[in-house]
This record gives C-alpha cells, structure tokens and sequence, in this order.
C-alpha cells in the first residue's frame, strides 16, 4: 500500500475583487484623484453600484451550481490506493577468490493506478474513424447555434436566486448568445471539462532481467558491472469517450536496457604498496593516489506523438538504424540529417491532416522510435598527504561527463513542420564539470 494526500477543491471559498482604476490611460481617475493629491490606494474598494465593495465568496451556498459554465476537476474521495506486488528470483556464484557474478529474473505488477476519465464528453457516434480528414463532421460540430445557457433566459434567477444570477451573468458562456453545436452534444453541457480523478482503473505489468559482476577490493582495486534488460507496460485511456483504458503500451518508466559500471583503484606505488614501498622522494610524490570512475549507457525513452496523424506506411519503417542529429557543431541546421525516417509514410499536407473530433489514427508511442540515448564518463583522481599524527590532507578533483558529450532534445514530429524529423535543440546542462576538494582532517 502506499498514501498520496490530495487537497480539497476550494472552488466557491475564494474570490478577486478586480477595480478598473481608468480607462483612458489616467486622463481621467474612476476612484482617487492623484492629480490633486488623492491616491487610489486611499479608498482601493470604492463602493459600487450595487452597494457593494468586494465580490463575495459564495461558498457553497450554490451547490452544485458553483461550477457551471467552467471547468472542474473531481477527486475520487472514495480512492484506493495503488497496489503493487513485487517478486524476485535470483542466482549468484562466485568464479574465483574475488570475483562474483549474479544474474536475477525481477517482476511487478501494479494495479489500483490512479486514472482520469473525462465526464463531458462527446459520444463516439461523433468521432470519425475513417482514416481521411473529414472537414464536414468538424464544419458540423463546431459550428454556432443559439445558446440555450444564455443568461437571458434565466431572468427568474434575478429574484429567486441573484448569487447565481450574478456568477453566471459574470461568465462569458452564459453570456454569449451562440455556442458551439458539439458543446450540447456532451453530457453536462453546462460545463466546460469536467473530469472524475483518482479513478483506481490503472495496470502497470514489468518484467526485467539483471545481471551483475562483483569485483571486491583486492590488491587495490574494487569494481562492479551490471546490465539489465526490461519490458514495461501500462493501460491508458485513448479517445475522450472511454470510460476505462483501452489501450496497453510500452512505459517511459524504463528503458528496454541498462548497462553501468564503476571502479576504484589504488595505484600500486608508496608506502606498503607494490612498488616505492621503501619510501624516498618518489614515493612521496607519487604514492597515496587514487582514482576511480564510473559509466552509465541506457537508451532514450520512447516519443511521444501527441498530435493525432495520418500514417499510410509500415510503422516499423519509422526506427532508423543510424539516427542523425541536424544540429551541427556550428549552431547550423542540416536539413538532409533526421532523426527518424520522415517518408515512412507520414501525411504532410496540412489540408489532409485529421480534423478535430478524429478518432485516434496513430499510436502514441511508437517501439524502437526513441529519443537521444544517455550515455556518460565520471572520474576521479584523489592525493592522500599525511602530515604526521592524525593530521591528513587531501586533494581530489572530480570531472563529470569526463568525454563532454552532449544531450540533445527530442525530434519535431509534426509531419507538416519544415523540421519534421529533425533534432534542433540541446540540454544546456549536459557539459562537462569539474570539481575541485580540497580537506584537511585532524
């Protein structure tokens, strides 16, 4: 079991009193007079003409009716917590004296995960399927008719209730006299996005494999090495009328492998080590060093195709086998180098790209299409000096990203960019650093 706090909506205890201070740009003054001395701040909440000086929260004196005409999120106040199982089955050997190897099947399986589920959405009668740009259906849908929220016909509300007379005459959709046709098409129409959180309807399945070397310190040197292999999955929601995911990909929570490793190793020269053992002015100078390293490689995660696409092609002719960044070292851009292959059969024309209330044509994620791998060398180098007693001195420095090589962003994936394809941006934080540590101890 795991505890995830979440805040009460507060939707109806808050409200902002905004004055307009002027209107032609302080020619003229609608509350204080700085021309002759009266600063607005001297009265900020003049009285208004409804006898008033602030907006009033209304708390929940409206009910439900608080969040007409705007959009609300609700939590599941009934959740249940994500639960996840965890097994692990491993074997390990030791080769020789100090050297180790382990190898370890690993599995989770996560359900309970929290899911949003949209409450005013348009029914699936709606949405075309067909994989073809269908402006009739969007002309239909988002087209104008007369608004029946308008607030014009709820003038009773001025007697029976003003508090919500005023809340829904101060909000532009019921005070428009059209709204869009799709609009009264959803289930409650009288709000805008309406979405039930917390919903335990999510599944997580992993499966991976490790294997890791062990090098225990011996004669001056400790180390390991590991791989591991993985396969995540997790459900998801795909269209807006889904009432429960539908749909199982690959998840960005890892990647399908791993490789790592680190050392440190003492060099065998000073004082009880291998060699200038007797000590002299070598020794001092070249004994009680120590440096150390580590690697990291795994590739990137999967792109994410936000933008719904026409896609007539294989999709396993997406992946390239070389990836190219267009960014060159000059800060120039070659067009010919992408990072995927854009004519696996993208539609590109921006006149046959899908139309809104299109179903979903293309798949979020696309296997083997990923980004830039992360890949890095960390080193150290450490001096022990020992100034006699328990006095001691050290000296390291510490280089990170020791090959300097860089990270780049994601690539442009819209089909109808001049950039589709193309990797133009970098991680300004990727550089190489250095770290200099100086310490004495006593």
């Amino acid at each position: 079991m795991n505890a995830a706090d979440f805040d009460a909506n507060q939707l109806g205890y808050s409200a902002t009193t905004t004055n307009n201070i002027s209107t032609d740009f302080g020619q003229t003054w609608l509350f204080g007079d700085p021309k002759n001395g009266i600063s607005p701040l001297s009265d900020p909440f003049p009285v208004r003409a409804d006898g008033t000086r602030f907006d009033t929260p209304v708390g929940d004196s409206l009910g439900l009716d608080t969040v007409v005409g705007s959009g609300y999120t609700v939590p599941n106040l009934n959740r249940q917590h994500t639960r996840q199982q965890r097994w692990r089955l491993g074997v390990q050997r030791e080769l020789s004296r100090n050297l180790s190897v382990e190898v370890a099947y690993t599995g989770s399986y996560s359900d309970r995960v929290s899911v949003s589920i949209r409450q005013d959405y348009l029914p699936e009668q709606y949405w075309n399927g067909l994989n073809v740009r269908d402006l009739t259906q969007q002309t239909l849908l988002n087209g104008n008719v007369p608004n029946p929220f308008n607030i014009n016909n709820f003038t009773a509300l001025k007697a029976t209730n003003p508090v919500l007379y005023q809340r829904m005459a101060t909000n532009s959709f019921f005070s428009s006299s059209t709204t869009q046709r799709n609009r009264l098409l959803r289930a409650f129409p009288q709000i805008n996005n309406l979405t039930y959180a917390d919903l335990p309807l999510g599944e997580v399945k992993v499966h991976g494999l490790e294997m890791t070397v062990t090098r225990r310190f011996a004669d001056g040197l400790s180390g390991n090495a590991s791989f591991s292999a993985t396969r995540a999955t997790q459900n998801r929601t795909v269209e807006e009328y889904d009432r429960a995911p539908t749909l199982w990909q690959t998840s960005n929570g890892a990647r399908p492998y791993r490789i790592a490793g680190g050392a440190v190793y003492e060099l065998p020269w000073g004082a009880g080590k291998k060699w200038l053992k007797d000590g002299g002015g070598l020794a001092m100078i070249a004994g009680d060093w120590q440096t150390g390293g580590t690697f990291e490689y795994q590739p990137g995660g999967l792109i994410d195709w936000g933008t719904n696409l026409f896609f007539y092609g294989n999709l396993n002719d997406i992946a390239k086998s070389n990836p190219q960044v267009s960014l060159l070292n000059d800060g120039t851009t070659d067009l010919t180098r992408t990072w995927f292959n854009v004519d696996a059969g993208f539609e590109k024309d921006p006149a046959k790209t899908p139309a809104n209330f299109q179903k979903r044509a293309f798949p979020f994620r696309v296997d083997g299409v990923r980004a830039f791998a992360l890949q890095q060398f960390n080193v150290n180098l450490v001096r022990n000096i020992v100034l006699g007693g328990r006095r001691q001195l050290q000296v390291r420095v510490d280089i990170q990203n020791l090959l300097n090589r860089q990270h780049y962003g994601n690539p442009n994936v819209d089909p109808t960019s001049t950039n589709f394809g193309r990797i133009t941006t970098v991680n300004s934080n990727t550089m190489r650093f250095y770290t200099f540590i100086t310490r004495f101890s006593f």
